[in-house]
């Protein structure tokens, strides 16, 4: 089945838990996999390749950002194992502290990659199958799910074909009763009211996105292995990449040095107070609520570039492949184009996009701390492009 050609406005409308869907078919990530792209990276990473580059990098960016009207933009480009990096703008709009390239930024969906990845270090290690059922995992004898869900499987759920609400607007989210204790127990209750709730497409058949597909694969890794997914991300996937930044929620709220958010208003931006009511919690950790530095979200990139390429990191080549293989448009956690493989993530006050092209051997990544529209990145994957003289199709 095909992923459904949803703009990002179609995505956006009516309310900003509506994270930015992956599907972007119609929108500019789909268009720069048929037509070029590429992105920035740090000095700290390069060998001097690309380091002759970094101030005119930095240009392009201050010019995409201020044609966009945000308060700040980061990005990176990968190529030969080397990232340069930049940011620039404000870490808020009222302020005046210039971002750096180690602060940290929300990249929404974005995370979904990102939660394929640690769950594909459990299925190497023995402890999940991409066949595994939720049945095997949380259908306990004193647990009631409904029929259609029991033999959906990991895989399923992380390619949006496990027919689970999409879960895409709080209202939606709203429904679903509190939950207390620890994260973990929270993601749980959450994952089997889920699975008590009638399905919103035959499971294993139609494409239909869901962020609470990402909650109950969750569940099912932390049921496995008695470990939090917060702690499941650390040591299986930060550690290992030394991705000192990534950490969960808005970067501001347990570190006020960091950039705010910032959302739409009336043609302009808003800060966003990271500690309001406005807060995704445990439940939509693994489908959108991670942040880290642009230059950590280049090494995650650079990860998935060489592994595709047949370089074994963190997981083996097949795995690599395996993550990227799509089913229609998606795969697990990446939507899947000839050319390039890519997510676009937002929760109504950063935007963050990846971008991973083998036919052009290159990584593009970027984030803004606003709740901008997909033209930035078109615009400043297309600049940056240019910039590093990488060749169209």
């Amino acid at each position: 089945m095909s992923t459904p050609a949803d703009t990002l406005d179609d995505v956006r409308a009516n309310h900003r838990l509506r994270f930015h869907r992956s599907v972007i078919a119609a929108g500019c990530l789909a268009a720069l996999a048929s037509a070029g792209c590429a992105a920035p990276r740090d000095t700290s990473e390069s060998s001097g390749q690309l380091a002759g580059k970094q101030a005119d990098f930095e240009i392009v960016l201050e010019r995409v950002r201020s044609e966009h009207a945000v308060p700040a933009l980061a990005a990176a480009f990968v190529r030969g194992g080397e990232i340069t990096a930049g940011a620039v703008g404000l870490g808020r709009i009222d302020r005046t502290d210039r971002v750096k390239r180690d602060d940290r930024f929300h990249v929404g969906s974005v995370s979904k990659p990102i939660s394929a990845t640690v769950i594909a270090t459990l299925v190497e290690d023995g402890l999940l199958r991409w066949d595994t059922t939720v049945a095997e995992v949380l259908g306990g004898s004193s647990v009631t799910i409904r029929d259609e869900y029991r033999r959906v499987t990991l895989e399923q759920l992380l390619s949006h074909r496990a027919g689970i609400l999409p879960w895409e607007e709080d209202e939606e989210i709203a429904r679903a009763p509190k939950t207390t204790g620890t994260p973990a127990q929270q993601r749980r209750a959450a994952a089997l009211w889920l699975l008590r709730q009638p399905p919103v497409a035959k499971p294993g058949t139609e494409h239909v996105y869901s962020n609470a597909g990402y909650l109950v694969a969750a569940s099912m890794a932390e049921e496995k292995t008695g470990a939090a997914w917060e702690d499941l991300v650390q040591e299986r996937l930060a550690n290992p990449l030394e991705l000192k930044t990534l950490g969960v929620g808005w970067p501001a709220r347990t570190d006020p040095a960091q950039p705010w958010g910032h959302q739409a208003d009336h043609g302009g931006f808003l800060p966003h107070p990271p500690d309001d009511p406005y807060q995704l919690g445990p439940w939509l950790v693994p489908a959108g609520d991670l942040h880290m530095s642009i230059t950590d979200l280049a090494r995650f990139a650079r990860l998935h570039l060489e592994g595709l390429m047949g370089k074994p990191a963190l997981l083996k080549p097949e795995t690599f492949q395996k993550l990227h293989r799509p089913f229609g448009d998606y795969a697990l956690g990446w939507n899947v184009k000839e050319t390039a493989d890519h997510h676009l993530g937002g929760a109504g006050t950063f935007i963050a996009a990846i971008w991973v092209s083998v036919p052009r051997k290159v990584a593009i990544v970027m984030a803004s701390n606003a709740d901008a529209d997909e033209g930035i990145v078109s615009d400043g994957i297309n600049q940056i492009l240019k910039l590093f003289e990488v060749p169209r199709p």
